[in-house]
């Protein structure tokens, strides 16, 4: 009579366990879906201002405030995703192997402060005919395209960090039910 309490009790705890899993895996994917959405929502947005910054012949000090505004806001949600991606426990890094993106995400973060630089910079001077203008302008324009190159690889990574949560989750529900 003991020893059948003892394995029904083993057996709970192992389901209280697999379910406990489940929630985290559920949480973990969950948060992965909200970091790509933050990133991915941005998308049209950066198209717009990548038109005006690199077609438009004449910014506008109002132009560049909103392409900063935008700009700040891609950069906060890209610290957000790499410190939820470095700060993920050992067993989530083993099964997700966020390295890459990690890294995209650093160079990301970095071409966005470029860019804010730059504006910040063209911003008081943009309305005047001036050398500096010029190569301000034209440093934007150079560096805006590779932004938002970096900006569509991320996405799709981040996307398929998702997807590779997701087929891990549904590969380990298998087992458990098995």
């Amino acid at each position: 009579m003991v020893a059948l309490r003892n394995i029904s009790s083993q057996g709970q705890a192992q389901q209280q366990d697999q379910q406990s899993n489940q929630r985290r895996a559920a949480w973990l994917i969950m948060r992965m879906d909200g970091m790509y959405w933050r990133m991915a929502r941005r998308e049209r947005k950066l198209r717009n201002i990548g038109e005006v910054l690199c077609q438009d012949l004449a910014i506008l000090p109002m132009q560049c405030q909103e392409a900063m505004k935008h700009l700040l806001a891609l950069r906060q949600a890209a610290q957000a995703a790499y410190s939820f991606y470095s700060q993920l426990d050992p067993q989530a890094m083993k099964v997700i192997a966020p390295w890459g993106t990690l890294t995209k995400l650093a160079y990301l973060d970095d071409q966005i402060t470029e860019l804010l630089l730059l504006l910040d910079a063209l911003t008081p001077i943009c309305s005047e005919p001036s050398y500096a203008r010029v190569q301000l302008q034209l440093m934007v324009r150079h560096l805006y395209p590779l932004m938002f190159a970096t900006f569509d690889e991320l996405a799709g990574q981040l996307s398929a960090l998702v997807e590779k949560a997701q087929e891990s989750q549904a590969e380990a529900g298998e087992e458990g039910q098995a």
